[in-house]
């Protein structure tokens, strides 16, 4: 196992892991659906991912029920990852259209939701929606893996203990411009997802709900220009910015991470 994470060794041929039923208690990571898993090193702060189909799970069984007690930060970032999934599923270069049939239909529930779950925690149907909207981002990624904005994020979280939800989104909008010169359409449905009718419009909108969700707030709690530009020859991860439709440079993944906070 140790050799399969820190090595890439493969597992055996006699792999054969007992069947998983994989019941959420958050509303975000869609994992209960994908064949990976995460082991963080908290010495080293790497960022290990299992992988094995096998790995897939047997059942998935979402109860929204069981996220009630979820603090609303906790549910703020959650739901903000699964964002992520869906909105990077869009901008990749393994997007096909089943892919993105899922990524619209969580992109198109999570605002609204996010909204009445945190003015009212205790909202069963939109607590519901929000797991539903993890459940299809789950199913996004799946089929392309994610792309540049979680690989800007790993070393916010190793390095300075950002949330992994907040650290893999808060540079969306400016990922929707910066991706928007290489796939103007999948951003563009992104944008109508959001209800609205061009990539500009999609971001800015997608600026304002996070002002409204106090996403800059939370972001300045561990990042700054200066923060950022010490971690610039580490903000691309091989295996997910190399899925971006776009191709990126640490110059360009370093001018996002600042933009994002500018716009903060």
């Amino acid at each position: 196992f140790s050799d399969h994470l820190r090595n890439g060794t493969p597992f055996p041929d006699s792999f054969d892991p007992p069947a998983i039923i994989a019941i959420p208690t958050t509303a975000g990571t869609g994992s209960e659906v994908t064949m990976w898993g995460t082991v963080w090193d908290e010495t080293s702060g790497a960022k290990y991912s299992i992988s094995h189909p096998k790995l897939f799970a047997e059942r998935a069984v979402v109860v929204p029920e069981l996220t009630l007690s979820v603090p609303l930060d906790l549910t703020l970032f959650t739901a903000l990852d699964a964002l992520s999934h869906c909105m990077e599923s869009m901008w990749n270069k393994r997007s096909s259209a089943v892919s993105r049939a899922f990524s619209v239909g969580g992109i198109t529930r999570i605002p609204g939701a996010l909204d009445e779950v945190l003015a009212n925690p205790t909202d069963i149907d939109a607590r519901r929606s929000l797991q539903e909207s993890a459940l299809l981002g789950g199913f996004a990624i799946s089929c392309t893996a994610t792309a540049l904005a979680h690989s800007i994020s790993y070393p916010l979280t190793s390095k300075l203990g950002m949330p992994h939800g907040l650290a893999c989104s808060f540079t969306l909008p400016e990922l929707m411009r910066f991706n928007a010169e290489a796939d103007t359409e999948a951003v563009e449905e992104i944008a109508t997802a959001l209800c609205e009718d061009s990539a500009s419009a999609g971001a800015t909108k997608l600026a304002e709900h996070f002002a409204r969700w106090n996403v800059p707030g939370h972001v300045s709690g561990f990042l700054n220009a200066d923060k950022a530009r010490a971690m610039k020859d580490q903000l691309l991860t091989p295996g997910r910015a190399d899925n971006n439709v776009r191709a990126a440079s640490h110059d360009d993944a370093l001018g996002i991470v600042l933009r994002s906070l500018q716009a903060s």
